[in-house]
């Protein structure tokens, strides 16, 4: 098993998940463990900005619900990844959230 693979499959698994992966991944760091911690933070974001979309009517709807269903699917592809053992983006925004978050 590759070392950090358990905080990085807990970046995924909701912001508690993430928070505790941060943790341990400070405790023995891992290039790993960062770099899903980076996607999953990501999306979590991404996550909260479409939520912040919803508001707008009718549009911010029809936005909202197209973009949960391919956040779904980039946190389904980032889980896998994780899983995996393997580092490779998330779908379509995996690139720029290592850029942002280049930090972690």
């Amino acid at each position: 098993m590759k070392q950090g693979k358990t905080p990085a499959i807990l970046a995924y698994i909701t912001i508690l998940g993430w928070i505790a992966g941060l943790l341990m991944n400070q405790q023995e760091k891992s290039p790993f463990a960062s770099y899903h911690l980076r996607q999953g933070l990501g999306l979590f974001l991404t996550g909260f900005a479409f939520s912040f979309i919803n508001i707008i009517p009718l549009l911010g709807q029809f936005v909202f619900l197209i973009g949960f269903v391919v956040l779904f699917i980039m946190w389904i592809n980032g889980l896998l990844n994780a899983l995996n053992e393997k580092e490779k983006p998330v779908l379509f925004l995996g690139e720029y959230y290592n850029k942002w978050f280049h930090s972690l």
